[in-house]
């Protein structure tokens, strides 16, 4: 019988068989954590513990939505260097009369 206590309390190798538990696939995260803790919510909290103690798999690690602005930046260039050739490329493709009056503004 599990005694549930505060998550505070679980030392390590309490969260490591937690965490084996819920990793085998046969609970939910909710369940495993009512079951522990006696709480209905867990609030990422075996996330946590599976990150710190190393324990979490690839594809929960991979699940982000934090993108670095280094990326943002490079797609906001090849879509600006993509609207170029597209504008370029259009002019070719416009009726006549569009096209002459473009390169009469240009």
């Amino acid at each position: 019988m599990v005694f549930p206590k505060s998550p505070r309390y679980f030392n390590r190798s309490e969260k490591e068989y937690i965490i084996q538990e819920y990793l085998l696939g046969e609970c939910t995260k909710r369940e495993i954590w009512e079951k522990y803790t006696g709480r209905k919510e867990e609030h990422g909290s075996l996330l946590r513990w599976m990150l710190s103690l190393g324990l979490a798999p690839a594809s929960k690690l991979e699940r982000t939505n934090f993108i670095p602005s280094d990326t943002l930046e490079l797609k906001k260039n090849d879509q600006m260097q993509k609207d170029k050739l597209t504008h370029k490329q259009g002019s070719t493709r416009e009726e006549p009369k569009v096209a002459e009056l473009r390169n009469r503004i240009a």
